[in-house]
């Protein structure tokens, strides 16, 4: 969940992500255009460079009991992610938010494992 937003979002974990992303449909939202911080980042991904992406910063993350505050994230484009995943994804969980856990991938049970790092 993040805070200010009514619905259960989904969201990717990416390890190999340095950044938070927030889907450019979300973020060019009236509920999020109070996250906007205005400032524009330089991406380099597997898809290429791409210049002046919207930066928003997220008062909080929550999922499960586990929640963070002041999460940097930018806007892209996952409409590809979600053709291909077959559902909508709200954004992705990356480096800056998952640094603050250790985690497990438990393929077995099909569970992410969460433990705060102290």
């Amino acid at each position: 969940n993040l805070e200010g937003i009514e619905v259960p979002l989904n969201f990717i974990v990416d390890t190999g992500a340095s950044v938070s992303v927030i889907s450019n449909e979300l973020a060019n939202s009236k509920e999020f255009s109070r996250f906007v911080k205005g400032e524009k980042m330089r991406v380099v991904g597997a898809a290429g460079v791409t210049e002046n992406v919207p930066s928003l910063l997220l008062p909080r993350v929550t999922f499960g009991s586990h929640s963070r505050q002041s999460i940097t994230a930018i806007a892209l484009d996952l409409e590809l992610i979600n053709e291909t995943s077959g559902f909508e994804q709200a954004g992705i969980l990356g480096g800056n938010f998952l640094k603050n856990y250790r985690l497990t991938f438990d393929f077995q049970n099909s569970k992410v494992i969460f433990v705060p790092v102290k």
